[in-house]
């Protein structure tokens, strides 16, 4: 009889949507009878490990840096006779796929792809990450068992990329916070009133684009003088996003929050939540605000977007880098009248319920897989 057991690999948890995710799919799995593990670099950054399963093992290789991890992995694989081993970082991909070359009876190894690839490569300011670990991720992605995408577009990416793994990748979505799922079907009986703002949620960096969100709210604010914009998260570009702001002469109406550890209540009572990213890997900002009743308003941006806003009910979704077109459907989302109920009914395909049963089939099938071939 098959083992159902399996290792998660990742840096670190402390606190990333990749690590969020990661914790996520370890309790889902524990809780359905799976011996898992959960394996970091790590015991430095843990904030996370409070919210995973108690039948979760943490454990640790007791490294600093992901290119120190070969042997230590090694020697852990071989120790613990590890069956399935399941990657959720770039970094850690081609060390997994190292350690297995040391191993009489290595693992079956499974990559989480986090990004878009071809938007990671051409936008990376890292040279490390851009010259080094990127081409090496592509190179062993080809040297995997399977690698397991968040989206079907993000997948159709990587194949633009690597051809070669038409038959060794799928896509799996993320699985919405289940905490987040409960409290917006509470929220369905109460009373919870909107107040009068649009949310962005993301770190201030180039990647999510929020000049557009502030361009376009600067446009929307004319005929609504008395909303305002509330940025939560924190990053390199603050003064340059406050200094547009005063530009546009709309700084009186935005409101730079600083990170958030709950943003739960701030989606709840928001208008709309308004995405402006130039690429995403699959953005949980909108499975959030969605479970919690507040519709969105996106770019159609690489990737996850258009997989996600399947339905008016859900929101808007926007020619990619149209400011104008984004202003304008801002505007038309203010004005429609969608019920929360509506709005939280569009996350249904991305309940933990839904998404762990697909990790299981692919557990139990990629091991038959190997024993039969």
């Amino acid at each position: 009889m098959q083992k159902k057991s399996v290792t998660l690999l990742i840096s670190s948890l402390g606190g990333g949507g990749a690590e969020r995710v990661c914790a996520t799919i370890a309790s889902a799995l524990a809780q359905r009878g799976w011996d898992v593990t959960l394996l970091t670099l790590n015991d430095h950054k843990m904030t996370l490990a409070a919210d995973i399963d108690e039948k979760v093992k943490l454990k640790n290789l007791g490294v600093d840096k992901a290119r120190s991890a070969v042997f230590p992995l090694v020697r852990y694989l071989k120790q613990f006779d590890v069956e399935r081993l399941v990657v959720f970082s770039y970094e850690l991909t081609p060390i997994a796929a190292i350690a297995r070359y040391f191993m009489h009876s290595p693992p079956v190894l499974i990559a989480r792809n986090i990004n878009s690839i071809t938007r990671k490569l051409a936008t990376e300011k890292s040279l490390w990450l851009k010259s080094v670990v990127l081409p090496l991720v592509g190179f062993f992605y080809a040297r995997v068992d399977l690698v397991i995408n968040q989206c079907e577009a993000m997948r159709a990416d990587l194949l633009t990329y690597k051809p070669s793994l038409e038959r060794n990748s799928t896509f799996i979505y993320n699985p919405v916070n289940e905490g987040i799922r409960q409290q917006g079907e509470a929220i369905l009986s109460s009373d919870v009133q909107r107040d009068n703002y649009i949310l962005c949620v993301g770190r201030l960096v180039e990647q999510k684009a929020l000049h557009h969100a502030i361009n376009a709210f600067a446009l929307v604010v004319k005929n609504h003088p008395s909303l305002r914009l509330k940025i939560i998260g924190t990053g390199p570009l603050e003064s340059e996003l406050k200094d547009l702001a005063t530009q546009l002469n709309v700084i009186a109406n935005v409101d730079f929050e600083g990170f958030k550890s709950n943003v739960s209540d701030y989606y709840t009572k928001a208008q709309l939540t308004l995405l402006s990213s130039a690429y995403e890997g699959f953005p949980n900002v909108l499975l959030e605000s969605l479970a919690l009743g507040t519709p969105v308003v996106s770019f159609d941006c690489q990737s996850g977007p258009r997989e996600i806003i399947s339905s008016s009910d859900a929101g808007e979704l926007v020619t990619q880098g149209d400011v104008e077109e984004l202003a304008a459907a801002i505007q038309k989302q203010l004005s429609k009248k969608v019920s929360r109920d509506r709005v939280y009914a569009t996350v249904s395909p991305f309940t933990i319920s839904n998404v762990v049963h697909q990790w299981e089939s692919v557990l139990h099938s990629i091991v038959n897989g190997r024993t039969n071939a």
